[in-house]
């Protein structure tokens, strides 16, 4: 899992409203997107670039 911060002129960034709430603060629920960054689901495969290191550095 990686937050994903919203981007400049994004629509997610247009899309706040004008009265910011910090759901950290307990004002506003967190909503992924809306009132906190989004949060993706990342895949990852570690064995192949270690399969291209040389076996020195292994």
């Amino acid at each position: 899992m990686v937050l994903q911060p919203l981007q400049h002129d994004s629509p997610a960034e247009l899309a706040q409203p004008f009265d910011i709430q910090d759901w950290r603060h307990r004002e506003c629920d967190l909503i992924p997107g809306k009132t906190a960054p989004n949060i993706v689901a990342v895949e990852r495969d570690y064995p192949p670039p270690m399969s291209v290191l040389p076996r020195s550095a292994r």
